[in-house]
């Protein structure tokens, strides 16, 4: 027969267990959670640098045509 006065052990059990998952959850998906972001926005910033070589390298090209265009015309 158990004694009224000891606690249940699932209610000593059931916040010692919620406290190591909630633990475990953040030591795990915190640093997971951090990286995707960051190599989001490393995604991102490697996509702008990219845009823009593209964007340089389309007005050196204009202005390469326009240079061959001039000598064409008033050699």
């Amino acid at each position: 027969m158990a004694d009224a006065s000891a606690p249940d052990l699932v209610a000593v059990l059931a916040p010692v267990v919620v406290g190591g998952i909630i633990g475990l959850a953040g030591g795990w998906l915190g640093p997971w959670l951090l990286e995707r972001r960051k190599e989001k926005a490393d995604k991102k910033k490697r996509r702008a640098e990219k845009f823009e070589e593209l964007v340089t390298a389309l007005f050196e090209y204009e202005h390469w045509l326009d240079v061959m265009r001039d000598i064409q015309l008033y050699s």
